[in-house]
């Protein structure tokens, strides 16, 4: 399931994974609207590990916080890079205050860090490209091909092609 709902004390957590699209909302919003609000005071939507959302889940998100304002509660979002970025699309960042969430940070099974990347590590043999010929590496573009339209005209004779002139749709 691609949602998990929690009331820990005055928090009630959201927690939304993997692919978040229109096969779930409808069943998440339910869940949403019939959680007991007695007592509860925030309302945390976590998508850190979302990997896709469609429109309807942009939706769900304007409609937990709608549910929380008229709810009097505060309502914080997370998001994966992939999710912020639809929001971010949809223009919707700043209406949702959403927070990115680095997905090294959700992925357990990152095993470098970008940052950790040493190109000096990588072991490339670059000596072909010296016996390149540079003919082959010319980028020019070739003469045009001159064709004569009778030559055309004459290896379609099974083919029926209308003349076509600007203007002229009939």
């Amino acid at each position: 399931m691609a949602y998990h709902l929690s009331v820990n004390k005055n928090t009630l957590t959201l927690q939304l994974t993997e692919t978040v699209d229109m096969s779930q909302t409808n069943q998440i919003k339910e869940a949403l609207n019939n959680e007991p609000k007695s007592g509860i005071d925030k309302l945390i939507v976590d998508g850190a590990m979302i990997q896709y959302l469609d429109s309807s889940a942009v939706a769900l998100l304007i409609f937990a916080k709608r549910l929380a304002a008229d709810h009097g509660m505060t309502c914080q979002f997370s998001a994966s890079e992939e999710a912020f970025k639809v929001i971010q699309m949809a223009g919707l960042q700043p209406v949702l205050n959403v927070e990115k969430i680095s997905s090294q940070a959700t992925n357990e099974h990152t095993e470098m860090d970008s940052n950790d990347l040493n190109l000096d590590d990588l072991d490339l043999d670059l000596s072909a490209l010296d016996a390149l010929d540079t003919k082959t590496l010319d980028t020019s573009s070739p003469e045009p091909v001159k064709s004569d339209q009778s030559e055309t005209q004459s290896s379609n004779k099974d083919i029926d092609i209308p003349d076509i002139k600007p203007g002229n749709f009939s």
